[in-house]
């Protein structure tokens, strides 16, 4: 089984061999020419295409395109029955190796792109990505190209003209009006009547027609009455054209000496020497002079031209695209200077960009110690050296605002690049990044794939956010991707945090990185004040629950509000309440399709309330009675934003409150809304999940109070200590960021808990030893490499049987179950198989094991003898293995 990893290509065979068409003559063993005649090659190249596990597959070359495949570019390749989007990751080349000869390859369909929308660093990288998180090289690919879209050929139905008649007889003979087909109408009518509408993919006649339609489809093709047609459907890419432009004209260039010479040439430089700004589209060029290709690259390595890829010319517009801004043309804004840790930090850094020398920072500040103003000065400073900058950011949300500050900067010279965009903007954005137009990029997860021409400065803000781990293949991480990148290119790579990641702190500890330290906001403004709010000792109108907002929090907001300052309000649990329990059976109200109970929306359903899954979006109206048995006691526990809102209008109702979580910010355009109404002062009270915790910078924002900051604390994840100090710290960073001192109020039941201890004194350091000596004694990361194994299939016992197979594997190549791992000096150990946490999500049962190693190596060797070995088993054909190496979550 190829698995997708780095690997000799696998060659894709017809099972009827056909006269090879693409044959080039090369000399006896392709190696030149040599005393003897001449052998005929086929020439053949490697093609990655978007299948799991996949890894490139050989492809004939057709004669007509032995010139333009080249790595990078996109092709429509055959895969089966199918037709699908392929990009060439290899230069066309003589078939190697022994096996069936040529005549059993398939050919390449067609090309798709005039120039490669991959460039060679991507390649390697995308590589580098399949062999590390174990998925197939189309699929890296595809998600390095988020705004390029993939054509695939879709198979339908439709209708021959013997079928049109018999249609019209049908509805004509059953009284159907037009095409509609009743629903009491034969199979055989209601088919022929969708049928007789459009042609449908055999998914979309069954919706249309009912059940039973895709077999009588088959009947109607075996009559003569229908057939199934293929089409390519899908987007296409982002237009990137090779542009040649004239750099000098040599002396006697249009003279009789060089047209005898080099005809092709002269024609060329004619053409070129004719423009008005002696730069020219080589496809225009290959129009009005056949062969200028091979011309161009000629007089390319004289000197005389230069080939650049960039858009095509825009109709609309006569303007150049901006290119590289020149040194020196933008600087800081007056006024705006570096504190001394600020300009000790990028110092260092800036030195490794002129020199283009590899190293990673990890920059840790306090929460408003100023590391934007860090990029912003580092990417200048790559920007005067000539070359790009990338910043990458966790989340959308946090976008705009640094968007904001960049392009106060650089103007229009910042792309921004994520997934919120529409497919056409994205495109536009991947256009002017690739075409040299943005060399400042800002993005999310994918934006690591940027497509910038020269690097040089790379920068991973918030590096310890879970989001830039991918939950879907390829599941890579964005930051260590970056790290990868950096390292390839060989430029500097700035890791941004508060609270770093335990992995990336230890390796700065262990001298792997650089350590730089921002302790301080800018101006001597302290951090804020946290109080602690023990809620065990609290007592509202309810002597059995405490209240939502203690007598501290209430007091603080109302002293904010009689001082016309802003209040942030955050619990990370959206919804009113997260629990429907009968009082008197106790039965919950559960989701049918996953293992968790249904959350109870208030404002959902028309005001009406509607229970709602946070994982498959499972609606229901609330219930009146129990189900189960029948009673009317049913009553609604636990808590969320929404009940948090109403809690907070009923105690300060003249106060001006806004929500902000994924209910809220659903409409385009709201997310931006409620921000900058907070911004402008129009809100006193901001409620808010984990999406207003971070990256924020609210003036006038002095109190942020935490509802409960248990939420999360318990998981059964070694990694849910750090989340909660991490997201208490960053929160607690909202407050007091300009010259109104901030306070923070924490309402927990665990007020001794390590993690809310040190995230009340700022203390980083703190958390780290106490943290980091848990990992080590139960052999997690940072102390061991990490992955799970989880097993998906329809039934469970499926699912536990795939893990029972997988752990007696593991024991037969060496690995030990936990239990047996002698104080976890053992190279490979395991734990489980076991029941997720989640078992169940959109009706999926999901079983799981966490395999530990001391190095990479030995993770990665058992981790690809895994995945060789369990897709030969028969027995597993349901069940869907999914590797997630360095994974974020255990649930």
């Amino acid at each position: 089984m190829n698995d997708g990893r780095p690997k000799p290509a696998r060659t894709y065979r017809l099972n009827a061999a056909k006269s090879p068409p693409g044959e080039k003559e090369v000399p006896d063993g392709g190696s030149g020419r040599t005393g003897g005649g001449f052998a005929t090659a086929t020439l053949c190249v490697e093609v990655a295409v978007n299948v799991p596990r996949l890894g490139p597959l050989t492809y004939r070359v057709p004669e007509e395109l032995a010139g333009a495949l080249i790595p990078g570019v996109r092709v429509m390749v055959p895969l089966g029955r199918r037709r699908m989007t392929g990009y060439v990751v290899s230069p066309p080349a003589p078939l190697q190796g022994e096996g069936p000869g040529p005549a059993s390859l398939k050919d390449v369909i067609r090309l798709l792109d005039e120039e490669p929308v991959l460039t060679g660093e991507m390649i390697a990288l995308t590589r580098w990505v399949a062999d590390y998180y174990c998925c197939g090289w189309g699929e890296a690919i595809r998600a390095a190209l988020p705004g390029v879209g993939e054509r695939k050929s879709v198979e339908r139905v439709r209708l021959t003209e013997a079928g049109r008649s018999e249609a019209a007889l049908e509805a004509s003979g059953l009284g159907l009006p037009g095409l509609g087909g009743e629903k009491d109408a034969p199979l055989r009518a209601r088919v022929l009547a969708a049928l007789k509408a459009r042609p449908r993919r055999l998914d979309q006649l069954a919706a249309a027609a009912g059940r039973g339609a895709r077999q009588e489809a088959g009947r109607l093709i075996d009559e003569g009455l229908a057939e199934k047609v293929s089409a390519e459907e899908g987007g296409s890419a982002p237009r990137v054209v090779r542009w040649v432009r004239l750099v000098e004209m040599p002396e006697g260039a249009l003279g009789e000496n060089l047209d005898s010479r080099a005809p092709r040439q002269a024609a060329v430089l004619q053409l070129i020497e004719n423009t008005e700004d002696k730069r020219i589209m080589l496809r225009e060029l290959e129009r009005l002079s056949p062969g200028a290709r091979g011309a161009c690259a000629g007089m390319a390595k004289k000197g005389w031209v230069i080939l650049e890829d960039g858009p095509p010319p825009d109709p609309s517009t006569d303007d150049a695209p901006a290119g590289h801004i020149p040194a020196g043309a933008i600087r800081p804004p007056e006024g705006v200077e570096l504190t001394p840790a600020q300009r000790t930090a990028f110092d260092a850094v800036a030195a490794g960009i002129r020199t283009q020398t590899y190293s990673v920072t990890l920059l840790h500040g306090v929460t408003g110690s100023g590391k934007t103003e860090v990029y912003l000065r580092l990417a200048q400073e790559a920007l005067d050296a000539g070359r790009g900058a990338l910043i990458l950011v966790p989340e959308i949300g946090l976008t705009p605002q640094l968007l904001g500050r960049f392009q106060s900067r650089f103007g229009g010279h910042v792309a921004c690049l994520h997934s919120a965009y529409p497919e056409r903007k994205r495109a536009a954005e991947w256009r002017r990044v690739r075409s040299g137009e943005a060399p400042v990029v800002i993005g999310t997860r994918s934006a690591v794939y940027a497509p910038l021409p020269d690097i040089g400065f790379i920068a991973v803000d918030e590096e310890h956010d879970a989001s830039y781990k991918q939950d879907d293949a390829p599941r890579y991480n964005a930051r260590d991707t970056a790290i990868v990148r950096a390292r390839r290119a060989g430029v500097p790579i700035v890791l941004g945090s508060a609270t770093p990641s335990l992995e990336s702190y230890s390796r700065a500890a262990a001298g792997a990185y650089r350590l730089m330290t921002l302790p301080a906001r800018p101006g001597g403004r302290p951090l804020p004040e946290v109080r602690l709010v023990d809620l065990r000792r609290e007592r509202g109108g309810d002597p059995k629950a405490p209240p939502l907002l203690s007598k501290q929090l209430a007091g603080a907001i109302h002293e904010r509000l009689e001082r016309g300052e802003q209040c942030l309000l955050f619990l990370n649990r959206r919804g009113f309440s997260s629990v429907i329990l009968c009082r008197d059976c106790g039965a919950s109200a559960e989701c049918q399709n996953c293992s968790v109970p249904l959350t109870f929306h208030l404002n959902a359903g028309g005001g009406a309330g509607r229970l709602q899954c946070h994982l498959c979006d499972l609606s229901m109206p609330p219930p009146t009675t129990c189900p189960h048995c029948g009673s009317g006691r049913v009553a609604y526990f636990g808590l969320g934003t929404e009940r948090v809102e109403e809690a907070v209008r009923a105690r300060f109702p003249r106060a001006r409150v806004r929500r902000m979580d994924r209910d809220t910010v659903r409409r385009s355009g709201a997310y931006d809304e409620i921000l900058g109404a907070v911004r402008k002062g129009e809100v006193d009270i901001l409620i808010g999940t984990q999406m207003v915790a971070k990256g924020h910078d609210f003036p006038r924002m002095t109190l942020v109070g935490v509802i409960l900051a248990d939420v999360g604390l318990h998981l059964p994840d070694f990694r849910a200590g750090e989340r909660t100090f991490q997201l208490l710290t960053q929160v607690a960073g909202r407050a007091g960021r300009a010259d109104l001192p901030g306070e923070v109020i924490v309402q927990t039941f665990r007020p001794g808990h390590y993690a809310v201890t040190c995230a009340r004194e700022h203390d980083y350091a703190a958390f780290y030893e106490i943290e980091s000596r848990a990992r080590r004694e139960t052999g997690y990361p940072p102390y061991r490499r990490l992955a799970r194994l989880r097993f998906e299939a329809r039934q469970s016992s499926v699912a536990a049987s795939a893990g029972a197979w997988t752990r007696n594997f593991m024991e037969k190549n060496g690995a030990l179950p936990s239990t047996r791992s002698h104080g976890g000096d053992a190279e490979l150990v395991f734990l489980g198989p076991a029941p997720a946490m989640l078992a169940r999500v959109r009706g999926i049962h999901r079983h799981h094991m966490l395999l530990k190693s001391t190095t990479a190596r030995r993770l990665s060797e058992a981790l690809r003898a895994l995945d060789e070995e369990f897709h030969n088993q028969k027995n597993f054909g349901s069940v869907h293995l999914i590797i997630d190496v360095n994974p974020q979550s255990l649930l």
